[in-house]
């Protein structure tokens, strides 16, 4: 995009700006009327990244300051209070102080079985297209494209490597958390996920609703339910405040099946198949809806399943 069509566009945008905020900080609101006067959300296609590229450039040169908002911090404070003594130690943060027993009395144990040992598989993560027999199609790529979205290639060398472990008792395990190894993103974000998309009106996927997911990774676990995390890839990149759900991983260890259930605002849960466009990979509610709001060709559905290259078991 040439410098003078960029600057006149930050221009009328900051005008806006200054006629009708108090604040002139980046909110998410802020942002999402950014991505739309940059042209996000208007193309055939769900992804544009030469409206994304616009959308960059104009953030930079009217919030040039992190755009990080009050309720990104409190999520991610509370997501720190969640976790584990191992993950603290691992993060090389203070271990929660001991839990305090209020209780006095003896309380009878509900029954249930004694979970077993650990196993850990990592593997390459394969896609196989569910509308024409159940067909190899290719890879998720290590690399990410758009908005730190996963697309998917045809080549083994550039597939992403995912790590699940799950109860060795168990033929099917849900509510997983499953992590990347390789992702180019780097480091910091090592949590497979499903991210809320850019257009969404809110965190809900159903039938009838052209509302779709991202496949991509976060930073931190979200734990089972619906609140997510906003600690991800896509709200790092864009400055917005889009949700991710990590612990919402099925599998089978049979098929070596990986799926994704979402969870809705109200609890509701929602299996969520995969479709591709424009090599993108999205996880969808209703993929005609999708169709009908972005109307170029979408590929699929896409089964998500570990092309075994390395296992071992844990300590229990």
């Amino acid at each position: 995009m040439h410098f003078k069509a960029l600057l006149s566009t930050a221009v009328l945008f900051s005008t806006y700006l200054t006629a009708t905020l108090a604040n002139a900080d980046a909110t998410s609101g802020d942002l999402d009327v950014l991505m739309k006067t940059a042209g996000l959300g208007t193309g055939p296609s769900e992804l544009n990244e030469e409206a994304l590229g616009r959308y960059l450039e104009l953030k930079a040169v009217l919030f040039p300051t992190p755009t990080t908002t009050t309720p990104v911090k409190r999520a991610e404070e509370y997501e720190i209070q969640k976790l584990s003594n191992a993950e603290r130690l691992a993060r090389g943060l203070p271990l929660r102080a001991p839990a305090r027993r209020r209780h006095s009395k003896v309380f009878a144990r509900n029954p249930a079985a004694s979970p077993g040992p650990r196993t850990t598989l990592t593997g390459r993560a394969a896609l196989y297209r569910d509308d024409l027999g159940g067909a190899f199609f290719g890879y998720v790529d290590r690399t990410f494209i758009g908005s730190n979205q996963a697309r998917y290639t045809t080549n083994a060398a550039d597939a992403m490597i995912l790590s699940v472990s799950f109860d060795s008792l168990q033929t099917k395990s849900s509510q997983l958390q499953v992590l990347t190894t390789n992702a180019a993103i780097g480091a910091g974000f090592p949590f497979l996920c499903l991210t809320q998309g850019r257009d969404n009106t809110n965190t809900n996927l159903a039938s009838g609703s052209f509302h779709y997911t991202y496949l991509s990774v976060a930073a931190v676990s979200a734990g089972p339910g619906p609140a997510g995390t906003t600690s991800n890839a896509y709200n790092s990149l864009t400055g917005a405040s889009r949700i991710a759900q990590t612990d919402i991983w099925n599998f089978d260890r049979t098929t070596k099946v990986l799926s994704p259930t979402w969870i809705n605002a109200g609890g509701q849960s929602v299996d969520v198949p995969f479709y591709s466009q424009s090599t993108a990979i999205y996880g969808m509610g209703d993929h005609t809806s999708f169709f009908s709001r972005y109307p170029s060709p979408v590929t699929g559905s896409f089964t998500l399943k570990l092309e075994v290259i390395e296992s071992a078991p844990s300590a229990p």
